[in-house]
């Protein structure tokens, strides 16, 4: 830093909210849900419940980084047929499917009306 420099440090200070939550995280209630904005979705892509169900044992097993670490969240692609596409692993779940999403994307795979993306198990 050279001194005969004057920088005036208030003009680079920023003062903002920023937020990554998806909408649904730390709402106390349901009702607190309905005002949300919401489009329904078309019909055709439908999974059956057994499938449903499965779903989120089979995005548990195909964690490799999660059996080594012990300590990592996951997002996944299945077909409705309970087939897993595609499956990143990050520190939080939110940037798992940001990875997710973001590699179909690069790969042109997008839109993914015929994915779906499981609730990991608890």
């Amino acid at each position: 830093m050279q001194p005969e420099i004057d920088v005036d440090a208030t003009r680079l200070e920023r003062n903002f909210l920023a937020t990554s939550s998806c909408g649904i995280c730390g709402k106390a209630s349901l009702k607190a849900l309905a005002t949300l904005p919401y489009a329904r979705l078309p019909d055709g892509f439908v999974v059956s419940a057994s499938s449903i169900h499965d779903l989120p044992e089979k995005l548990r097993q195909a964690q490799t980084v999660f059996d080594r670490t012990g300590g990592l969240h996951a997002a996944a692609l299945f077909d409705r047929d309970g087939r897993l596409h595609d499956l990143r692993e990050d520190v939080g779940r939110h940037n798992a499917v940001d990875k997710l999403i973001g590699r179909q994307f690069l790969d042109r795979l997008v839109p993914l009306s015929n994915r779906t993306i499981p609730h990991p198990a608890r």
